[in-house]
């Protein structure tokens, strides 16, 4: 199983949080890596958001409709997320997930076997391959680097 942790592009500075759209920077950005991510992902993926509006932006980038769950909102535990989508099982899916820091960053070191969380950029991602006996990070990058 392919597992895609995917932070929502830079969004505007404004108020109510849940609202806040991407700028223009984190539009492009978000097609950015969708473009990269879309070339090398292999066969079909199930995308899922947050309800956040930055983050269902950003999950949009990849061409489908996300679906929203409650486990990517901000303060919900890796183990809670990771059981949500059947983290990991032995088949050939992908399961991108686009969320906020710092679970994006908990959720990764998480899976490596880290406390804490990791530092996000926006718009980055940690890709992971795995299965029930063993997980590899395939690769992690950030736009600035595409």
């Amino acid at each position: 199983m392919d597992l895609i942790l995917l932070r929502h592009s830079e969004a505007e500075d404004t108020s109510p949080d849940a609202q806040r759209k991407l700028t223009s920077k984190g539009r492009k950005d978000s097609a950015r890596v969708a473009k990269w991510l879309l070339e090398r992902i292999p066969g079909d993926f199930t995308l899922y958001s947050s309800d956040l509006v930055r983050a269902k932006e950003t999950a949009r980038a990849l061409g489908k409709e996300p679906v929203i769950i409650d486990e990517l909102l901000p303060g919900v535990s890796p183990q809670r997320l990771l059981d949500k989508v059947s983290w990991p099982h032995d088949d050939e899916a992908a399961v991108i997930l686009v969320g906020h820091q710092p679970q994006i960053g908990q959720v990764a070191a998480y899976i490596l076997g880290s406390h804490g969380s990791y530092k996000t950029r926006k718009a980055s991602l940690w890709w992971f391959k795995g299965d029930e006996r063993e997980t590899e990070l395939f690769c992690h990058i950030c736009p600035s680097s595409l």
